[in-house]
């Protein structure tokens, strides 16, 4: 692994400068193709441009903390604030640029940053290779998708390593999402496991992270949650187990999906000891990411690459990083199935890479004619022109 610990060599920091330096623009570039259409022709997308950016206009900075959908999204607010400093104009421009650093900036984070992932450089560029539709790259509003990240590196950090570092990835990933609030139950049994002072202290973060959370969901307007059956289990093992394969169309997918399981949970039994209970907590990541999606939205009309994508954002993201574990076992059962379930995702890498889009009204235009009294801005909804909002804009708002 490459790891940054408090105390290093100098050369070792320029070493491990240069390593992430590197990871962000290999990430950046694979990142910029999953979305062509937004990198060539940057456009502004649904909550962007319907809510969050009339409310940092008329609010200014600290309207970064409104919550959104009920709960603070920090990242993707602070990205919007930071390109409305320049002219209106270059808005869809500027926050497409810095939605693509940000989000490589977190791929580069998973390879360089002290966790018990093995060949982290591999967990970080699968994460650009994920078999989904790519709703959630590019798009500078879904930057908190990746950023929650981070809040996964902190759980599974190596112990007593850049406890500093530890705590601002747990402030940033604890900032996008609720993800923190289901989190923190796994942050109190690190603690319980390791009795470590910097675990306690990182628990401490996790709940005052989860409170403030926790009040904006409570007391503003949450989005609406679906109910979970019993029934609705294997649905969600064939949904998010086998939907992201070459065989998700199958009658049998269940069968795979369970397999999936089956193969995960293998590497309680074959991974080394000093492993095993940090891939157990990144498989109850796994399992507590998938509880959040399907509280969100019906799982019967969920798919990786249809209806709700950005719900498989996180749990791929998981899952990748245990087969990858697998791999590097040495164990030649669970390489050989770590292997066979990541080839079943390469067709739908293959032919889901990348996301087009049609094009709408020149947004330079739309805010010119915005200074003239007014206007409806055009902001997409789904990439197709037809679906598109139509949002009216205070002329007093394109004045900058």
């Amino acid at each position: 692994m490459v790891a940054l610990p408090a105390s290093l060599p100098r050369e070792r920091v320029a070493l491990g400068t240069f390593l992430f330096a590197a990871a962000m623009i290999w990430a950046g570039a694979l990142i910029a193709l999953r979305r062509p259409d937004q990198i060539m022709n940057p456009e502004v997308w649904n909550e962007d441009g319907i809510f969050v950016i009339p409310q940092i206009i008329q609010g200014g900075f600290f309207s970064i903390f409104e919550p959104v959908n009920g709960y603070l999204i920090i990242p993707s607010r602070m990205i919007t604030w930071l390109s409305l400093q320049g002219p209106l104009e270059y808005y869809p421009t500027i926050s497409t640029a810095l939605g693509v650093f940000a989000q490589a900036a977190c791929v580069a984070a998973v390879a360089v940053a002290p966790t018990m992932l093995r060949w982290p450089a591999l967990c970080a560029a699968l994460m650009v290779f994920l078999p989904m539709d790519p709703e959630v790259y590019v798009l500078p509003q879904y930057t908190f998708w990746w950023t929650t990240t981070l809040l996964f590196l902190a759980l599974i950090w190596t112990p007593a390593a850049a406890p500093i570092w530890r705590n601002v990835f747990i402030v940033i990933g604890g900032f996008s999402s609720p993800m923190a609030i289901v989190l923190l139950p796994l942050f109190g049994l690190r603690l319980a496991y390791t009795r470590a002072r910097e675990d306690a202290i990182a628990l401490a973060v996790v709940a005052a992270v989860s409170i403030v959370q926790l009040y904006f969901i409570l007391l503003g307007d949450p989005a609406q949650t679906e109910s979970f059956a019993l029934a609705d289990v294997l649905p969600t093992i064939s949904v998010f187990f086998a939907g992201w394969t070459a065989f998700a169309a199958h009658p049998h997918a269940l069968w795979l999906g369970l397999g999936v399981c089956v193969v995960l949970a293998s590497g309680l039994a074959v991974l080394p000891r000093e492993d095993q209970f940090y891939y157990l907590l990144t498989g109850l990541m796994v399992w507590a990411a998938i509880a959040s999606a399907v509280l969100r939205a019906p799982i019967e009309i969920m798919s990786p690459v249809g209806n709700g994508p950005r719900y498989f954002f996180l749990p791929l993201v998981l899952m990748a990083w245990m087969l990858v574990w697998l791999l590097a076992s040495r164990k030649a059962i669970a390489m050989t199935a770590s292997a066979a379930v990541l080839l079943t995702a390469v067709p739908v890498t293959w032919t889901h890479y990348q996301r087009g889009q049609e094009g709408l009204q020149p947004w330079v235009e739309a805010v010119q004619a915005c200074r003239q009294g007014g206007h409806e801005m055009p902001v997409h909804h789904n990439g197709q022109s037809v679906h598109q909002h139509l949002v009216p804009y205070d002329q007093s708002w394109c004045g900058r």
